[in-house]
């Protein structure tokens, strides 16, 4: 059973009181230890977050400039496409669908404004 420091007997409570002491000042050790553990690993934890998180933000800032590079290469040319004029609205068309032939004019194909056809 515990008893505290100043319920032990007056015969050995000198002795008694030294190791009560002992003891806190032990734990009082290993609290501060135990502490500066935590926060050294919590730090080193920290850091390994924020190199990923810095990684990740780069790897994304690049796949990001790369697809804005490709969409401005495409939109370039469409606009190169439209600009050469190469195929008139009133051209007449054959397509192949399954093996079924359709003739049609170009222009009833670019119906849809914003299509890829009509681009």
């Amino acid at each position: 059973d515990y008893v505290p420091a100043t319920q032990m007997p007056a015969h050995g409570s000198s002795l008694a009181t030294g190791r009560v002491d002992e003891l806190a000042e032990e734990l009082i050790r290993t609290v501060g230890t135990s502490q500066s553990q935590f926060h050294e690993e919590r730090n080193a934890v920290l850091l390994q977050f924020e190199a990923a998180r810095v990684q990740l933000h780069t790897e994304y800032s690049q796949k990001l400039l790369q697809a804005d590079e490709e969409l401005r290469a495409v939109l370039e040319e469409r606009a190169s496409r439209r600009e050469s004029g190469g195929a008139s609205q009133n051209d007449i068309v054959t397509l192949n669908v399954g093996g079924k032939l359709y003739t049609v004019k170009r222009e009833t194909l670019c119906v849809c404004r914003g299509s890829f056809l009509a681009e």
